[in-house]
């Protein structure tokens, strides 16, 4: 007989590192007798007597499997971070436009429209040079957050038009186009493979379709994500389309339940689509427990959970409180809805449901929705034969970062905290410090003479917490700093120190014998026009 103990530490980050772990399943005879849920819970610890055999899941696929009889305990690493989305933008004619990776929420997706807003129409289509780089960004953009997906879409009215004289790595067009298929295909971040869609509008200067269709083929990581719009109007829905599989993925449901606790061996069945328990297509049926208050034999209709068929109930007082997470509907986009859970049971023995007329989907239930992370790549075509579809490209290109972005986590970067200024010894530097912030890359200083003066860039690319200003102006010195985290400032936090003469250092006294004087001598002061020298002959006398 083997005791498992299951305990989240950092032991195999190896394995699981940078990966958006889900669940674990725990098997008997083929069939999932325990599943937990790695977002949920800090550790858990299960006690089995007999052998089992273990897997971990991520995305509904096995990433490690363990036979409980071979081990004494499995480590596992939970990634933390905050689920954030990422977008950079690249745009291409004869040249490339890059906006760089950077954390996209409703607060900063204006900064990414303002960007293709301002996109030039030009002559050129650079398209797989366009991609080469873009990917380039991806690989660089080093994200720390954990993400679900990867996603890279490209779109393109015509054929690549000067690539070749970009770069002389490849022989031909045709190597070229292959070897970003290849990179498309093998590229990892984060150890996840990136989503590759594909969508062309054939424009009228197009005089090879097949090398068009080839094109989207080959940009495309798998030929279902490779799309040929007939309209401008078309790539618009194309956009949204991306835009919904995108956030479904990223997207994580979650749906607490309160019910009296009842009968051991009751079958409870929760309706979502206000039908009858008998007529419905969406609900969630187990059987309770009363020993340890829990649902086991639990299955999903018109949905799935990654709950799985055991979930833990919480008892306060008669209520049980039992919490379904990772939950989507079986097909379609979007939620499941909420507003009209009913709770059915069906005592022991019975063949009919009872509805429990005390349920209330306001005062029983409570949902919320995560979204996990993600990470976008738009390569756009701004070449003039788009002509006057090249605005409304830049408005759907638009609608796509304003749709992912409101389905995004929140985001706002702070002002930096505990800014400080002050002299250093000697009066002749400024040591500022401030504390780390979390998603900061660097920091900004600005400084100025006056609060509400003309502030000027004195520092820029810090990455520590503390910088020295050598120079600092006479009299008095206002400071601003800015935290930089993926292309977005942070608002500024205010320091400021005022000019004290420092008093002289070393200052000595000697009598010469010789001289029948005393002479005086001391270390120069910093911005000291002159000296005064005042004598007594007592230490707490008149000075003179």
């Amino acid at each position: 007989m083997k005791k498992i103990f299951i305990l989240f530490v950092a032991l195999l980050s190896v394995v699981l590192q940078g990966k958006a772990q889900q669940y674990i399943n725990i098997y008997q005879d083929d069939v999932i007798i325990r599943q937990f849920s790695t977002n949920e819970i800090d550790s858990i610890s299960v006690t089995e007597t007999e052998p089992r055999i273990i897997s971990l899941w991520q995305s509904d696929e096995v990433i490690v499997t363990y036979s409980a009889a071979e081990v004494d305990s499995i480590k596992l690493t939970s990634v933390g971070g905050d689920p954030l989305a990422y977008i950079g933008i690249v745009g291409f004619n004869d040249d490339l436009y890059v906006k760089n990776i950077g954390i996209l929420s409703s607060s900063t997706a204006s900064q990414y429209k303002t960007f293709v807003n301002n996109l030039p129409r030009k002559d050129g289509t650079l398209l797989y040079y366009a991609v080469d780089n873009a990917l380039d960004m991806l690989d660089k953009a080093n994200i720390q957050t954990p993400l679900r997906s990867v996603n890279f879409i490209t779109f393109t009215d015509g054929l690549d038009q000067g690539s070749m004289m970009m770069s002389d790595k490849y022989g031909s067009s045709s190597a070229y186009l292959e070897a970003m298929s290849q990179r498309i295909a093998k590229t990892r971040i984060n150890d996840l493979p990136i989503n590759a869609y594909s969508v062309g509008l054939r424009g009228n200067d197009v005089s090879n379709d097949t090398q068009f269709s080839q094109n989207l083929q080959s940009l495309a990581s798998s030929s279902d994500k490779a799309f040929e719009v007939s309209s401008i109007n078309d790539l618009r829905t194309k956009l949204q389309d991306i835009a919904k599989q995108i956030i479904s993925v990223s997207t994580r449901q979650s749906i607490s339940i309160k019910v009296p606790g009842i009968d051991n061996g009751t079958r409870m069945r929760f309706v979502f689509d206000g039908k009858s328990a008998a007529n419905s297509s969406q609900y969630i049926e187990g059987t309770f427990n009363l020993q340890d208050r829990s649902l086991y034999d639990v299955t999903y209709h018109g949905m799935k959970s990654v709950s799985g068929s055991f979930v833990q109930g919480t008892q306060n007082g008669i209520f049980v409180t039992y919490t379904f997470t990772g939950i989507r509907p079986l097909s379609g986009d979007g939620l499941v809805p909420t507003s009209s859970i009913t709770h059915y049971y069906r005592l022991p023995g019975s063949t009919s449901w009872q509805v429990n007329s005390e349920f209330s989907p306001a005062g029983n239930t409570q949902r919320s929705v995560s979204h996990s992370g993600t990470s976008i790549v738009l390569v756009l075509d701004c070449s003039s034969s788009l002509g006057s579809d090249f605005s409304r490209m830049q408005q759907y290109a638009n609608d796509f970062i304003d749709q992912v972005a409101a389905n995004a986590e929140p985001f706002e970067l702070p002002a930096p905290s505990n800014f400080k200024a002050a002299y250093s010894e000697d009066g002749t530097s400024v040591n500022l410090t401030w504390d780390a912030m979390k998603y900061a890359k660097n920091y900004e200083i600005w400084r100025c003479g006056s609060a509400d003066g003309s502030f000027v860039k004195i520092a820029e690319n810090l990455v520590s917490n503390s910088w020295t200003d050598e120079s600092p102006l006479e009299g008095e010195n206002y400071y601003r700093l800015y935290a930089i985290c993926y292309g977005s400032t942070s608002p500024y936090a205010s320091a400021q120190v005022t000019f004290e003469l420092q008093a002289p250092s070393n200052f000595k006294a000697v009598y010469s014998e010789d001289e029948q004087c005393v002479e005086l001598s001391w270390r120069a002061v910093k911005h000291a026009q002159n000296y005064e020298i005042w004598r007594c002959g007592s230490a707490d006398g008149s000075f003179v």
